[in-house]
């Protein structure tokens, strides 16, 4: 199990290359008592979360903790974030739920749709950046920053305009 993971991250990884046009994100399985869901992001940065516990040690042969540790390795030799979460009965089911719930979002996520790297990285940034000549006022104005009344009342505040953030992503 533990040579599997690190194998099959290495190829998905390999497979990849720069990620363009790929979805990137990604799903929630219902099998009979079993629900798994798992939320993907193949960014690079590789993290994982388990959320659940299996009712017995054991599935056949097959160590019920080893089940999660299979997904932190794919997550860090992958470079992926994912979120995977379990919730039944039956320890088999769980486990089964757990692979395909994977399966059918990277099959989401790897779909290519365009050949732009899906990123909104130092998008908002350059953005800001843009804003930052004459007074303080006309800088906070180009980049869609607004102050509002004065002091803590109820008028008192910032608004950042959509007009300029929606080009952001």
């Amino acid at each position: 199990v533990e040579d599997s993971e690190l194998a099959l991250g290495q190829a998905l990884k390999a497979a990849l290359g720069d990620k363009r046009g790929i979805e990137r994100y990604a799903f929630t399985l219902p099998m009979d008592e079993t629900q798994a869901s798992a939320a993907l992001d193949l960014s690079g940065r590789p993290y994982f979360v388990f959320d659940g516990s299996f009712p017995r040690e054991r599935v056949g042969e097959l160590p019920t903790e080893l089940v999660p540790h299979f997904f932190r390795s794919l997550c860090e030799t992958l470079g992926a974030n994912l979120h995977l979460s379990v919730r039944g009965d039956n320890a088999h089911h769980m486990v089964e739920a757990c692979f395909k719930v994977l399966a059918r979002t990277l099959r989401v996520a790897t779909r290519r749709s365009g050949d732009a790297v899906t990123s909104t990285k130092g998008v908002l940034g350059a953005r800001l950046l843009q804003g930052l000549s004459g007074s303080p006022q006309h800088r906070l104005d180009r980049v869609g920053v607004h102050l509002r009344g004065r002091g803590r009342g109820a008028g008192a505040g910032l608004r950042v305009a959509s007009r300029n953030v929606e080009s952001c992503w």
